[in-house]
């Protein structure tokens, strides 16, 4: 038996994890309101049980404009990084899932226009056939001069 704390010590964790559940437990009954005022004043606690309330939600709406799995992801992260770092400055006016696909939309409008400023690479001619061949053509050596 691996005995590296004495009984004692872990009968002293019980009670912090029993409260850490608990606490869990009161947090995701409270409403988006509640949770998200909390947030506001800086409970991360709140803002991850808002986080799991919507984030089904907001990926769904990510992924349905830009079609890309991995990059919906990615946006859908950057949405709740944002909103996290927002909410002290958030004033309820309503039901906040409207606000989180507003954030999505503004997070998928900046992604789009980041990547039009992004330098494109040159379209390369298609090499089958004459366009090919006329493309391929060797260059012409220049003739040494006598």
């Amino acid at each position: 038996m691996h005995d590296s704390l004495p009984a004692r010590r872990w009968d002293s964790l019980l009670p912090s994890l029993k409260s850490w559940l608990g606490a869990r437990e009161s947090l995701e009954s409270l409403t988006d309101r509640q949770l998200t005022e909390r947030s506001g004043l800086g409970d991360s606690r709140a803002f991850g049980v808002l986080y799991q309330r919507h984030v089904a939600d907001v990926y769904r709406y990510v992924k349905l404009r830009v079609g890309d799995t991995a990059l919906a992801e990615d946006l859908t992260q950057d949405v709740f990084i944002s909103a996290f770092n927002a909410m002290p400055l958030f004033q309820w006016q309503g039901p906040i899932r409207p606000w989180f696909l507003r954030c999505a939309h503004n997070r998928i409008a900046n992604h789009w226009r980041s990547v039009q400023r992004s330098p494109r690479l040159a379209d390369l001619p298609d090499f089958d056939g004459e366009a090919g061949r006329r493309w391929c053509r060797p260059v012409p050596r220049p003739r040494p001069r006598s």
